[in-house]
């Protein structure tokens, strides 16, 4: 038999001493990694939970900036009627206003006093709907649409209520003169097709704690007895007067604030803000110098977003595990109107 090589002879094991301190340095990097891969990965979802909300902010908050600014009418702010808590004084859930959808277009013949009818010269750009308004240019008056004919060539009529009112009456004197180089055609009455509309922050039914600011495209007003659920505000040549009104929807034309139908989500995990226990709603008025109501613009006051779904990834509350608190944005912003084209919310 032959003797083992010499290098085989040299070869020693581990000692329990080296073994221990291996494995203690094997655990500090391992640790390291691991305490190391934790944080980055709650830094990525928060990072993650921030745009997400940041990105959800200003979605909503734009459509709702485009919105106001293109308001035909000075904006109302209103509340729940019942909702609790009752917001601070001076700050509101949300706001209604009128939404412009056709025109100028023009209204075919005179506009007499008592009709219940208007043809307008509408084509096959813009269908009316039942429910939105007709503004005669110069009236202080709304004309509500309450039917749709069809088109009959380049014209539609719609019925309307009430009837056209005294002071609206209108009538085309004649043809305007040809011989200037700068006028020319037959004169025209001309009107805009408003709907009112409404954002509203409501608590959220889906996330606990949370609140959401909601679209409503038709809100409708109430002249009946008001009950709780209504929207309320006061607005008019009289600041005192009361303004009730209600969402509809396809399958609503009744109070429905909760009714999926009557709404769209703009932005989820908003954060309602207290004041020493008091209700703050997002909605103010920002005023003029004398405090004297501003109806031409609208503040949104501190408008917390969370974004709870990414929130909850990590550390679920059941999990009694610390969640993530550092995705908050607050809102600050006055929001002018471009321009109105009537007095009557």
């Amino acid at each position: 038999m032959k003797p083992l090589p010499r290098f085989i002879h040299s070869l020693k094991a581990f000692t329990l001493t080296e073994i221990m301190i291996t494995v203690t340095i094997m655990g500090i990097v391992g640790g390291g990694f691991l305490l190391f891969s934790n944080q980055a990965l709650r830094s990525f979802t928060w990072l993650t939970a921030t745009n997400v909300a940041h990105q959800s902010a200003r979605v909503g908050i734009q459509n709702m900036l485009q919105d106001i600014h293109s308001s035909a009418s000075p904006l109302l702010l209103v509340n729940v009627r019942g909702q609790a808590p009752a917001p601070q004084e001076g700050t509101f859930q949300g706001i209604v206003f009128q939404q412009r959808h056709a025109g100028p277009v023009q209204v075919n013949g005179d506009v007499i006093a008592g009709a219940n009818t208007l043809s307008l010269g509408l084509g096959n750009a813009f269908v009316p709907e039942i429910g939105q308004n007709i503004i005669l240019l110069g009236s202080t008056n709304l004309y509500r649409i309450t039917n749709v004919g069809a088109l009959n060539g380049q014209n539609r009529t719609v019925t309307i209520a009430p009837a056209i009112q005294a002071n609206d009456t209108m009538a085309i004197s004649g043809t305007a003169a040809t011989n200037s180089p700068t006028e020319g055609g037959s004169e025209m009455i001309t009107a805009y097709i408003t709907q009112r509309a409404a954002y509203l922050v409501q608590p959220s039914e889906t996330v606990e704690d949370s609140s959401e600011l909601r679209y409503y495209p038709l809100v409708q007003r109430w002249t009946g007895s008001p009950a709780n659920g209504h929207l309320q505000g006061r607005g008019g040549e009289n600041t005192q007067d009361l303004f009730f009104f209600i969402p509809a929807g396809p399958n609503s034309n009744t109070n429905a604030l909760n009714n999926p139908d009557t709404f769209s989500t703009m932005t989820r995990g908003l954060r309602t803000v207290d004041v020493d226990g008091t209700y703050m709603a997002p909605f103010s008025d920002p005023g003029d110098e004398d405090d004297t109501p501003n109806r031409t613009a609208v503040a949104a006051v501190q408008i917390s977003l969370q974004d709870n779904n990414v929130t909850n990834l990590i550390a679920p509350d059941e999990q009694g595990r610390r969640t993530l608190n550092a995705t908050t944005l607050f809102l600050n912003s006055n929001i002018p109107l471009r321009y109105i084209i009537t007095n009557q919310q």
